[in-house]
């Protein structure tokens, strides 16, 4: 794998749970009906790994973060985007792609389940300093074989300003009533628009671009990295110089 920086952030990532019960492995959704029903209907992501395919719906999605999300939701329908722009009518195969991305919370889980499975040890955690916000949701996809990297991020304008501050209340115990159904009514709105909203309307026109690339990723370094990370920020040391 390679390394690569991000040149602009994009927005948002913001992850919000509705109602949720445990299942077996995995935190599943109390009832099927808990989910939008555009979520039973979009396409899967399919992809290659390790030579066999594997399809992965929206609704596995909620599954693994364990509740609806809009910012998983965004991330799925990015994922999509940006295979298409790279592999076409290919079934893609993750052993010819790196992706980077600055959004924590449910994007992160959507692509744990995509690249990492649901296994023992398949989560990653988030490391200090990354932060979700209007100015995070940014993915670059990368295609080692054609040397090819598509950068998506979110149109501003579909996520309400208010959201981080109203979320922030709601953890607070201080939001209104009113308040809170503007929050209920964001979050419907925003969930229907991630669903139904074209790619061109959800990312505007995503940046192609050919790559050189230098340097290496081995496998577990990243995820020694956030330990160590996180680590020092528990001992109250962020580790900068």
């Amino acid at each position: 794998m390679f390394r690569f920086s991000l040149r602009k952030p994009g927005i948002v990532l913001a992850a919000l749970a509705m109602a949720v019960c445990l299942g077996m492995g995995v935190a599943k959704a109390c009832d099927d009906d808990a989910y939008p029903p555009a979520a039973k209907t979009l396409a899967p992501i399919t992809v290659l790994q390790k030579g066999e395919t594997r399809s992965i719906y929206l609704t596995d999605v909620y599954d693994h973060h364990g509740g609806v999300c809009a910012g998983a939701t965004l991330a799925f329908r990015a994922v999509q985007h940006g295979m298409d722009l790279l592999f076409g009518q290919q079934t893609p195969d993750l052993d010819d792609v790196v992706i980077l991305t600055l959004a924590p919370g449910g994007p992160m889980d959507l692509l744990d389940l995509i690249v990492r499975g649901t296994g023992p040890g398949s989560r990653t955690w988030p490391p200090p300093g990354i932060a979700g916000g209007t100015d995070k949701f940014v993915f670059q996809f990368m295609r080692k074989s054609t040397m090819q990297m598509v950068t998506l991020r979110l149109n501003t304008e579909l996520w309400p300003e208010d959201w981080f501050i109203l979320r922030a209340k709601t953890k607070e115990g201080t939001i209104s009533e009113a308040e809170s159904a503007k929050r209920s009514r964001d979050r419907q709105g925003m969930l229907d628009n991630f669903t139904r909203l074209k790619a061109a309307e959800l990312f505007g026109e995503a940046e192609v671009a050919h790559f050189v690339a230098w340097g290496a990723i081995v496998p577990g370094e990243i995820d020694r990295h956030i330990r160590d990370m996180r680590r020092q920020a528990r001992a109250g040391d962020s580790g900068e110089l």
